[in-house]
């Protein structure tokens, strides 16, 4: 999805499903930015990466996931959250979008830090 570079300081997890609430979703001071690969209807079955998730949403930490284009539930709140900026990436796009989405993660990092609040 991104393929540019980008400065920050990311930890790579694969949890089983069971571990999605205190293993990979869980909040962590030493992760500046959340990769999720992805947000669709399997996923959305195990009620612990839905609560993972929407307590990563809600804490308001940087996130770039992807989502099902289509879907119900948790997929449809995840998309009408006023926090959320969606992207759909096209093949007239997506050669575009590694630097959409790389000035989109500065730009976060930037106003978290102006703000003092850093990534915690």
């Amino acid at each position: 999805m991104c393929t540019g570079h980008v400065s920050a300081s990311i930890t790579w997890t694969s949890p089983r499903s069971t571990e999605w609430r205190g293993g990979a979703l869980a909040r962590n001071k030493a992760i500046d930015l959340y990769l999720v690969d992805e947000i669709g209807r399997m996923e959305c079955l195990s009620p612990a990466f839905v609560v993972g998730m929407r307590a990563l949403l809600d804490a308001g930490l940087p996130i770039v996931a992807t989502i099902g284009l289509r879907g119900g539930g948790f997929i449809d709140e995840v998309k009408h959250r006023p926090d959320v900026v969606l992207w759909e990436i096209t093949r007239a796009n997506r050669d575009a979008m590694p630097a959409q989405v790389e000035a989109w993660i500065k730009r976060r990092a930037v106003h978290r830090q102006e703000d003092g609040n850093g990534y915690e």
